[in-house]
């Protein structure tokens, strides 16, 4: 076999050959890193992140709203999400996944029954609701008062209340 054809395997030199190696590689990296959550670890991380995040961002002056909600949100997903798949129970369908008020309701069922249980309301309380509207809704107005989170200290308050929830759902992965 010549040098000449020891570079060229079914018509492609060992230069394309490599450089589409790499890009298969490249592409199941990404594919890896954009895969969902699925699992409780990875649903209590990422809410543990985002609080933190979030927490940090509380009594910062300038913050926006529209940011500073997508945490909470984020948040408040993550750490029910992290609750639900710790029971061993499915993720909500597809369309409801980020319905932050049947991931509540199926929190609280499934509380009902666990042997690590979680506190809460039966009813979602009202910040609950609040978030909900914001995943459906990701662009309020600029006066973010007429959503009640405009104070810093309501703002601290949900914090504290994220923070409570996520206690517990870490104390259930004990």
């Amino acid at each position: 076999m010549s040098r000449q054809s020891a570079l060229r395997v079914n018509g492609q030199g060992a230069t394309y050959r490599c450089a589409r190696f790499l890009d298969l590689v490249e592409a199941a990296a990404w594919a890896a890193a954009a895969k969902p959550l699925t699992s409780p670890k990875e649903y209590r991380a990422v809410a543990g992140e985002c609080l933190t995040a979030l927490e940090l961002l509380t009594d910062q002056p300038g913050v926006g709203f529209s940011p500073w909600v997508y945490l909470a949100a984020q948040t408040l997903e993550c750490t029910l999400k992290a609750y639900i798949a710790r029971l061993g129970l499915p993720a909500p369908a597809r369309h409801q996944r980020h319905d932050l008020i049947n991931l509540w309701s199926t929190a609280v069922g499934a509380s009902a029954t666990a042997a690590d249980k979680i506190t809460l309301e039966a009813r979602p309380p009202e910040w609950c609701v609040m978030l909900n509207v914001f995943l459906d809704h990701p662009f309020p107005e600029r006066d973010s008062g007429a959503h009640g989170l405009a104070a810093g200290a309501e703002r601290a308050r949900l914090a504290r209340a994220l923070r409570k929830l996520y206690t517990e759902v870490e104390a259930a992965f004990q």
